[in-house]
């Protein structure tokens, strides 16, 4: 039993159709076309639109409300700046949590490894 009703989860009966083409990407889910660039990076589904960079990671998000991804020199994703803003902290190359705009500890994403 939840202590929390908010935190209830409710799951619905349903189903989503997908079509995939030749090359095993999805052309469409739940009737709504999805598209790819030149690099085979998905750039629109579902009335959302991604962009990328020359390494293929993403850069920007829109589904509605848009989102900017930022990335470290190490190629980590370092910051998403949106509607909440997060910056991602790290312990080598593994990813520990993030902290919001007040620079307050919001999620921990990892357990420590075990000595």
């Amino acid at each position: 039993m939840a202590s929390n009703s908010l935190y209830v989860h409710a799951p619905t009966n349903g189903s989503t159709s997908y079509v995939n083409n030749g090359r095993n990407q999805v052309t469409s889910a739940g009737g709504a076309s999805v598209t790819y660039d030149a690099r085979q990076n998905i750039t629109a589904v579902a009335g959302g639109s991604h962009g990328y960079d020359a390494y293929n990671q993403m850069t920007a998000a829109n589904r509605g409300t848009a989102a900017t991804l930022d990335y470290d020199p190490a190629g980590r994703l370092y910051r998403i700046t949106g509607p909440v803003h997060i910056r991602y902290l790290y312990d080598g190359g593994r990813i520990i949590g993030g902290c919001c705009q007040l620079n307050l500890f919001v999620v921990r994403l990892a357990q420590p490894t075990p000595i």
